[in-house]
C-alpha cells in the first residue's frame, strides 16, 4: 500500500486498486465488482477503505439496501420515501420471492412490508395486497413464511388496522395463495400498563399447524403468556405453551428461536425458570414442557443475554453440538462443552452495536480453521451491525473465519455519519425456524442458491443482499 496527499494505492501482488481521495473515486477502470478482501485502512474513524484484488465498493451509493451479486454491488429500487426509515427484518422464501419489513413508506404508498422479486433485474419492492394501515411507532420486527409458502406470519411491536375494521398487534397473517388477509387475525399481544411489546422470534410447528412467538409481552387477548406463547393456527386462537402440569413456571422474555428436534426448540433470552436464572431453555411442543436446556450452555450467567444465537451443526438432537451467540456487548462460541469469547479484534465503544449473527457456507475450505472448533471449516461467521475492528476502524460486517475477524461491508449515511446493516438476506440453511427445516434439511437448498462466500475469493456464485439502516 502506498498513500500520498490525493491518492491511495492499495493491491496483492497484479492486482492494483487506486483511490482517489479528493474526488471520491476509484481510478481502476478494470474491477468486475468482485470482493476479495485482502487489505484495509481506515482514513478516519467515519470512512475506511477495503480493498483487494478487484474491490469496487466506494463507488457504489444506494440508499437502504443493496445486493452483492454474480454481477457486482447493485442497488435496490424501493424508493423510500420518509427520513425516519428503517428496514429491520428480511425472509428469503424461495428462489423466486423474498419479503422484508421494518419502518419505511415508498413513494408508490408500500408500508412497512413488501416483496422482493428474486429474478428480477428490476429489484423494486412489491406491496401487500388489501388495505393496511400502521400506526405511526408501528415497526414490523420480525417476518416468517411457512415452508409450503401459504402464510406469511408478520411481528410488529405496533398496530396495524386491516380492511379498515380490524385491529391487529403483535402478530397479523398474510395468506399468500390468495394474496389476502386472512379473516381470522390473532388476537392482540400486550403487556400490562400499556408498555410496548417486541416480537423477536417467530417459528412454526409444522406437525401440529402451532405458531411459537417470542418476545417481549405478557398477554395474548385475555390469556398470560409471558414472553412466550402459542397461536393454534387451525383453531385461531392463542394457547398457553406450558399446557402440561409437569413443565416448569418461567418468567422473562424470549430474543431468539430455533429448532433442534422435529418437536422442540431451544430458545434463549432473560428466563427465570422455576426460580433458576437462564441464558436457554427447551420447549417441547407434543409435552407442552419447558425446561432448563443443558447445563453448560447456562453458564454464561445471568448479566450476558443472548439476544441471537446460531446453531452451527446439521443435526444436534443432543444440544451436544457448536453455537455461536451474540449480546449487546459479547460475540461467543460454544464448541460442545463450554463458550468462549470470539471478539478478540473488536473495540468496543459507546456506538457498539450488533444486530445480526448468521452462519455461511464457503466455496473453499478454510487453513485458519483447521480444529473447526465452532464450526466446519467450510463455513465462517458473518456479523452486522456497527462496531470497529482494531485494526481496520468502522465496519457494517465482519467475517470470522475461525481465528480472527476480516471486513466485509461498509456503509455511510449522509456525508459524515457511519450506516448500519440490520439484516442478512439469503437463502439461509441453518435457520432452522420450523419442524420441516429439521427433518427436510435439503429442502430450502434446493429451491434456490447456496451462499458461497469464500475468503480467498470473498464473493462467487452467490446473492448476499444487505439491508442497511441510514
Amino acid at each position: 500500500m502506498y498513500v500520498d496527499e490525493d491518492l491511495i494505492y492499495l493491491g496483492d501482488g497484479d492486482n492494483f486498486k487506486t483511490w482517489d481521495n479528493t474526488n471520491s473515486k476509484w481510478l481502476d477502470s478494470n474491477s468486475d465488482l468482485q470482493l476479495n478482501i485482502t487489505s484495509a485502512v481506515s482514513l478516519s474513524k467515519k470512512q475506511q477503505i477495503l480493498s483487494g484484488s478487484s474491490f469496487n465498493i466506494m463507488d457504489y451509493y444506494g440508499k437502504d439496501q443493496a445486493a452483492i451479486t454474480d454481477d457486482g454491488i447493485e442497488p435496490y429500487k424501493f424508493d423510500i420515501e420518509d427520513d425516519g426509515y428503517e428496514i429491520f427484518a428480511s425472509y428469503y422464501i424461495n428462489n423466486s420471492v423474498s419479503v422484508i419489513g421494518g419502518k419505511f413508506k415508498t413513494s408508490s404508498k408500500i408500508s412497512n412490508v413488501g416483496f422482493i422479486d428474486n429474478t428480477s433485474k428490476n429489484r423494486s419492492m412489491v406491496g401487500l395486497n388489501g388495505d393496511i394501515e400502521f400506526t405511526d411507532d408501528a415497526v414490523v420486527q420480525e417476518l416468517y413464511v411457512d415452508s409450503d409458502g401459504k402464510y406469511l406470519f408478520i411481528g410488529t411491536n405496533g398496530t396495524a388496522t386491516i380492511d379498515g375494521d380490524k385491529n391487529v398487534t403483535g402478530v397479523i397473517i398474510y395468506n399468500l395463495k390468495n394474496n389476502s388477509f386472512t379473516d381470522f387475525q390473532p388476537a392482540e399481544l400486550a403487556n400490562t400498563g400499556g408498555d410496548s411489546i417486541n416480537i423477536n422470534a417467530i417459528v412454526l410447528y409444522d406437525k401440529g399447524n402451532k405458531l411459537l412467538v417470542g418476545g417481549d409481552f405478557v398477554l395474548a387477548g385475555s390469556l398470560q403468556c409471558i414472553g412466550l406463547c402459542v397461536y393454534d393456527i387451525a383453531n385461531t386462537r392463542w394457547m398457553d405453551p406450558a399446557s402440561s402440569d409437569k413443565s416448569p413456571s418461567i418468567d422473562g422474555s424470549a430474543t431468539d428461536i430455533k429448532f433442534f428436534k422435529s418437536n422442540q426448540v431451544i430458545i434463549s433470552g432473560n428466563f427465570t425458570i422455576d426460580s433458576s436464572d437462564a441464558n436457554f431453555i427447551t420447549y417441547d411442543f407434543d409435552k407442552g414442557i419447558f425446561a432448563t436446556s443443558k447445563s453448560s450452555l447456562n453458564k454464561l450467567g445471568s448479566s450476558q443475554k443472548v439476544n441471537k444465537f446460531t446453531i452451527n451443526d446439521e443435526n444436534d438432537s443432543k444440544l451436544s453440538g457448536r453455537f455461536s451467540a451474540l449480546g449487546s456487548d459479547f460475540i461467543v462460541g460454544y464448541d460442545g462443552s463450554r463458550w468462549a469469547t470470539l471478539d478478540e479484534g473488536i473495540v468496543y465503544t459507546p456506538y457498539t452495536e450488533f444486530t445480526d449473527l448468521k452462519i455461511i457456507a464457503l466455496e473453499k475450505e478454510l487453513s485458519s480453521n483447521k480444529n473447526q472448533k465452532y464450526f466446519n471449516k467450510n463455513q465462517a461467521l458473518i456479523l452486522a451491525g456497527v462496531f470497529e475492528l482494531e485494526d481496520y476502524g468502522l465496519v457494517n460486517a465482519a467475517l470470522y473465519d475461525g481465528s480472527k475477524w476480516i471486513p466485509y461491508v461498509f456503509s455511510v449515511k449522509g456525508s459524515d455519519q457511519i450506516g448500519r446493516i440490520n439484516t442478512f438476506l439469503f437463502n439461509d440453511a441453518y435457520r432452522f425456524l420450523s419442524s420441516d427445516d429439521i427433518t427436510n434439511k435439503n429442502k430450502g437448498l434446493s429451491s434456490g442458491k447456496v451462499v458461497g462466500i469464500s475468503l480467498a475469493c470473498a464473493l462467487g456464485s452467490t446473492t448476499l443482499i444487505v439491508v442497511i439502516k441510514e
